[in-house]
């Protein structure tokens, strides 16, 4: 999903919590797709937000050079 806040993977149910940002998000295939970054609150309803994994590649990158 793409909106204001840039790119963001949305979890259908509020399933991190306080303290886990920056924590892995996995696929059925067991590989990390993002990165655990806020929670989304919106019409009562709780879910979680992530960035795509991409963005912590190219932070680790840019610290590799």
């Amino acid at each position: 999903m793409y909106g204001a806040s840039g790119e963001v993977i949305q979890m259908s149910i509020n399933s991190t919590g306080a303290g886990n940002s920056g924590g892995p998000v996995f696929n059925k295939a067991e590989k990390v797709i993002g990165l655990f970054t806020y929670g989304i609150s919106r019409d009562g309803a709780n879910t979680s937000g992530a960035v795509p994994i991409k963005y912590g590649r190219d932070l680790l990158e840019a610290q590799h050079r």
